[in-house]
């Protein structure tokens, strides 16, 4: 009686209409307007569903075993041959699973020709339109980060780099003057004479890469503060009054795993006992050094994302952890640039990120391939002395 009875509940399992055999397979219910993909529940493989929405309404099945929603067939279609296309200007023509279709742009966004890696997942190899939102042509605006002989914004003499190009300022280049100046992910070497306003020098490009994206959220931080000119401490440099924020990686330049050579100005008595201190549940003394102008630190890595304390004889700063950006790309595209111009870049992205002692490192290993005036005039520019 019991092999009859677990021989039935077997067969009810292998019959069971929800259950499924591999989990992350997709299908289209019979009415074409639900995808179904096999989950691991509680219960064990079971199909589970989801409607598509209203403005793609139609589930069709790929070669891959999976599903995806898409407007109202018009036909079919070779992915292969298909050229996609704007119908107009919200509207995107495209073949999906080997359905022509369209498919309506999102509030606020428009149908456009875009480079590669702004085509979604899933889309033909050949495809080359897309919706997307376009960039603001003026946000986040320019940041120059160099400028060499008489160089003006508005008709004034230009402020200490780097500082922002606002939208309809201009900047003027008398004959052998020279600025660095990057909008968005697009750096721009500018000679005189010429007169340049900040709407020339934005990218092309319709949609930002990844990296660039987030350049772009440091690019619109707000300006950084300035730090008080009688700070004592020069290395790592404070980002504002009693804090310090040190970008932490490998490979980039100013971004380091170690408070490097810890530095402070001084008439007399220039001797000082240094500490680093853990934050936290657990503070404690993780490094101490005593030194007269100097000392270098030989403590342990630091963290992302911990936090520390800072301790130069009686003065006490907070130490914050940053992730260095992404700026490979960057490097890439000024890589025959010379050193001074490439790094002017680089520090003030740091500054902008809220790390100076990253953009005086920055600025103070290129002094070590490339001595002149120009580092050493960017360098006083930052506050070092």
């Amino acid at each position: 009686m019991r092999s009859i009875l677990i021989a039935a509940l077997l067969m009810g399992a292998c019959n069971d209409p929800a259950a499924c055999t591999q989990v992350g397979v997709e299908r289209c219910e019979a009415n074409q307007r639900t995808i179904v993909r096999c989950v691991q529940t509680a219960r064990g493989l079971r199909w589970q569903g989801e409607a598509c929405a209203a403005d793609v309404p139609t589930c069709v099945e790929t070669r891959s075993g999976t599903a995806t929603c898409i407007a109202e067939g018009l036909g079919a279609c070779d992915p292969a041959s298909f050229e996609d296309s704007c119908v107009d200007e919200r509207t995107l023509e495209d073949c999906t699973a080997n359905v022509r279709h369209r498919v309506q742009c999102n509030t606020g966004d428009r149908c456009g020709s875009v480079p590669e890696h702004a085509i979604g997942e899933g889309r033909p190899a050949n495809a080359t339109h897309a919706c997307f939102t376009p960039r603001d042509p003026a946000a986040p605006p320019p940041l120059v980060t160099l400028v060499i002989g008489d160089v003006r914004l508005a008709g004034e003499p230009a402020p200490p780099v780097p500082f922002v190009l606002t939208p309809g300022a201009t900047l003027s280049l008398a004959t052998g003057a020279r600025a660095v100046v990057l909008a968005k992910e697009r750096p721009s070497r500018l000679e005189g004479p010429r007169d340049v306003r900040a709407d020339e020098l934005q990218p092309e490009s319709a949609v930002a890469p990844a990296w660039a994206a987030a350049l772009e959220e440091i690019l619109a931080s707000e300006a950084p503060r300035a730090v008080p000119p009688e700070e004592e401490l020069q290395a790592p440099g404070p980002s504002e009054d009693g804090l310090i924020r040190l970008t932490v990686g490998e490979g980039m330049p100013g971004a380091s795993n170690t408070l490097g050579t810890v530095r402070w100005a001084c008439s007399s008595e220039c001797g000082r006992t240094v500490e680093l201190r853990a934050n936290g549940p657990r503070p404690r003394v993780l490094w101490r050094g005593t030194g007269s102008g100097s000392v270098a630190y030989d403590g342990p890595d630091l963290e992302l994302g911990e936090s520390y304390e800072l301790r130069l004889g009686e003065r006490i700063y907070q130490v914050e952890t940053v992730p260095a950006p992404n700026l490979r790309p960057l490097l890439m595209e000024m890589a025959r640039w010379p050193i001074p111009e490439q790094m002017s870049v680089i520090a003030a992205i740091h500054r902008w990120n809220g790390s100076r002692a990253a953009a005086l490192n920055t600025l103070r290993s290129a002094q070590v391939e490339s001595r002149g005036r120009v580092l050493s005039d960017l360098l006083q520019a930052y506050g070092a002395r």
